[in-house]
């Protein structure tokens, strides 16, 4: 619906701040969603959305949908954006929706999932104990270059910038 996007763009736009500017882990010029149409879009073509509530506040999201590797053997899920409130970070808000998304993915039988993150988030991937991702089993896969699918071309960034393919099993597939 028009509100749940509506929610959508608040609480990505809200966890994303952090990326506005040119300095320290920023490089946007642009908010992640400039218009509630996006939001739509992205919502249309994720195979699943998830919405963390409570008390009718949205506290984080993740979205995914499903792929398969170029020769087509090998399904997984992308998933992104995936954001949390400002307020409920460090709250294990994020943990839970990873692990919805984790359960779906087994669920349908898909046992990899993989998000790029933009090489300036490296409180995301490399901080000492891994970042985030890192701290959840995620490793780094390759690199892709940004563009305008991901609203990271030159027209966007305030510097150079390219995006960090990190994957993880969630469980392995038995033969």
């Amino acid at each position: 619906t028009v509100e749940d996007a509506i929610i959508i763009m608040r609480v990505v736009n809200d966890a994303y701040k952090i990326e506005i500017g040119d300095e320290g882990l920023a490089f946007k010029k642009i908010d992640r969603y400039v218009d509630i149409k996006q939001v739509q879009k992205d919502i249309e073509i994720f195979d699943i959305f998830l919405l963390a509530e409570q008390d009718g506040e949205c506290m984080g999201c993740i979205g995914g949908k499903r792929k398969l590797s170029f020769d087509g053997s090998d399904p997984y899920v992308e998933f992104g954006p995936f954001a949390t409130s400002p307020r409920h970070q460090g709250k294990g808000v994020g943990k839970m929706l990873m692990t919805a998304l984790g359960t779906w993915c087994r669920d349908i039988g898909i046992y990899r999932i993989v998000i790029d993150v933009v090489n300036h988030r490296t409180d995301l991937f490399t901080e000492p104990d891994g970042g985030f991702y890192g701290k959840r089993g995620f490793k780094k896969i390759g690199t892709i270059e940004c563009d305008v699918e991901h609203n990271c071309d030159e027209n966007a960034c305030t510097r150079p910038s390219h995006f960090i393919l990190l994957e993880k099993m969630i469980c392995y597939q038995s033969k």
